[in-house]
């Protein structure tokens, strides 16, 4: 279900500030990002984008620096009080906040088992390498594949147990709005409703080609969650 806390708080509607989706890996970002974006576009908005993509696994890092001059720009040329743009971001929120610019922020998360077997089925293609039940054992028992959405949430590279408490938080008090990947056309329609701009339904972006799909075995699905037991927990508490 969609969360719009933009409901829950409508005093947020009153000010206008720029929007940044907050990417959690394999999690439909391309898609909203594109959808939100080209429409922007289409219609000659006042809504000028820009994709902004740091990494979640390096903050601090170049991709991170560049992201936040090109945030802090965008509200230079365009105001701090009007709307500048809508950016999509993989940065860790340590790094968003250290922009000091007040985002709408926005995210779409993903059920646990279907964004760890799109990462694995993903990284396959990427590198060219049959997906395989041995391969999977390897990438699901790398700790920096355990509990993405959590640590992507709150920028941690390692989990000790109840963060899923402490991002169920964060989504709640901090971010505009958030959904379930099921949701995410009502997402972007909701945006573009907000913001006078025509309604669109997206496809997929990103997309892994068919044969590098690896199919889970109940065993292995019953693995996956053990081994991300604050994910899951996340996903419960919403």
């Amino acid at each position: 279900t969609i969360i719009p806390s933009f409901l829950q708080n409508p005093q947020n509607t009153q000010v206008i500030r720029p929007y940044l989706f907050f990417h959690i890996l394999k999690s439909a970002g391309m898609s909203l990002v594109s959808g939100i974006t080209s429409c922007f576009e289409e219609m000659k908005s006042e809504l000028p984008y820009q994709v902004w993509y740091g990494r979640s696994d390096s903050p601090k890092g170049p991709e991170d620096q560049v992201g936040i001059k090109a945030a802090r720009q965008c509200i230079q040329d365009h105001g701090s009080d009007s709307v500048g743009g809508f950016i999509g971001s993989h940065s860790p929120m340590m790094v968003i906040e250290e922009t000091q610019i007040q985002f709408k922020m926005v995210t779409v998360l993903r059920g646990t088992v279907d964004r760890v077997i799109s990462d694995f089925n993903y990284d396959c293609m990427r590198n060219n390498k049959q997906p395989s039940a041995v391969g999977l054992q390897e990438f699901i028992n790398t700790p920096k594949q355990m509990n993405v959405t959590v640590k992507t949430l709150l920028g941690l590279d390692r989990i000790c147990g109840g963060e899923a408490v402490i991002a169920g938080n964060l989504l709640r008090e901090y971010f505009y709005a958030y959904c379930f990947i099921e949701d995410i056309n009502l997402l972007i329609s909701s945006i573009l409703s907000l913001e006078n701009l025509p309604n669109l339904h997206i496809g997929r972006e990103n997309r892994t080609i068919d044969t590098f799909r690896y199919q889970p075995t109940a065993t292995e699905v019953m693995q996956i969650k053990r081994l991300n037991q604050e994910d899951e927990a996340l996903i419960d508490i919403l």
